[in-house]
């Protein structure tokens, strides 16, 4: 059976600070309709590599391959233009605004108008913002009914794991063809990444290529198809979640030499 086509690409991808080379040469791929995790330990390079898809950082060298476009040293909205959303470890919301109306920044890459346009409103802008709203509650309600039910509460007000939830929502409001997902269960309890995990999957279900970052390994390993393992910037190891956690240089970069070998 033919692989699905290579829709994210790195090639000798590399960015120094200084005399710190965090991200090392790196070569990767993720397919299209694949959930592909990037893991390894903290300062292993992660976010870096998330940083540099989504253009906060320039490569220092390298190319990033975004279908078969040189992606490299754009700016952040250029990257989300050709495709690609992301959610951040630390959350980005506008803790002021409703959970609607966040879910309904995520569109505004789809959305045509121009100044003109919105001063004269003509009938076409007034029916793309009526179904971007209604697209938005779709959107919340797939997400889960506690989200749905909230959605004029303000941000703020949300509790952390919904706060989550929303994040990814207005990710997924652009309808990217990557969605990039950064620690998304991060300081969620046992029974909250479980939950998540399962959405993850529904997500994927709904036809989204994802690319995850993530520390707690019993997500990674229940969702992804194929995971890379980086170590101080360097890829160390690569495969489907069975290879990787019997991969000794993974159990060493973890746990630690003696791991490895016992």
């Amino acid at each position: 059976m033919a692989q699905p086509p290579v829709l994210l690409e790195t090639q000798a991808l590399t960015r120094s600070f200084g005399g710190l080379t965090a991200v090392d040469n790196l070569d990767f791929v993720v397919r299209k309709d694949e959930i592909v995790s990037l893991i390894g330990p903290n300062g292993a390079g992660k976010s870096t590599v998330f940083n540099l898809i989504s253009g906060i950082y320039p490569p220092t060298a390298g190319r990033i391959l975004f279908k078969g476009v040189n992606i490299a040293g754009l700016k952040p909205d250029r990257v989300e233009r050709q495709g690609i959303a992301r959610t951040f470890q630390t959350l980005r919301l506008f803790a002021n605004m409703t959970v609607l109306e966040n879910v309904l920044v995520g569109f505004h890459s789809r959305l045509k108008s121009n100044v003109i346009e919105d001063l004269i409103r003509p009938p076409w802008v007034a029916r793309a913002e009526r179904d971007a709203v209604e697209e938005a509650r779709q959107l919340l309600r797939m997400l889960g009914q506690r989200l749905y039910t909230q959605q004029e509460f303000r941000a703020a007000d949300l509790a952390y794991a919904d706060r989550r939830l929303l994040e990814l929502a207005r990710a997924m409001a652009s309808q990217p063809d990557l969605l990039m997902l950064d620690e998304p269960t991060a300081g969620m309890n046992p029974s909250e990444a479980a939950d998540f995990m399962e959405l993850i999957r529904r997500v994927h279900d709904r036809g989204f290529t994802i690319l995850l970052i993530e520390h707690n390994l019993s997500v990674v390993m229940g969702v992804s198809q194929r995971i890379t393992v980086l170590d101080y910037g360097l890829k160390i190891s690569e495969g489907t979640p069975d290879e990787v956690r019997r991969d000794e240089r993974v159990i060493e970069a973890y746990l630690g030499r003696k791991a490895a070998t016992a």
